[in-house]
């Protein structure tokens, strides 16, 4: 998937100000729990409830 340059851009501005701190929080902690689930299913060969 490519970027154009002003979405790049965007993302720099907000990596500067602060702002794109919380999109990598937030990244890294869905990263982790999908690892988790991952491994959870792995181990008891079922995989977690959703209840969305």
């Amino acid at each position: 998937m490519a970027l154009d340059q002003s979405v790049l851009s965007e993302l720099l501005d907000a990596f500067r100000t602060g702002e794109g701190l919380d999109l990598i929080k937030e990244a890294a902690a869905l990263v982790c729990q999908e690892l988790i689930e991952a491994e959870l299913t792995a181990q008891i060969g079922a995989e977690a409830l959703r209840w969305d």
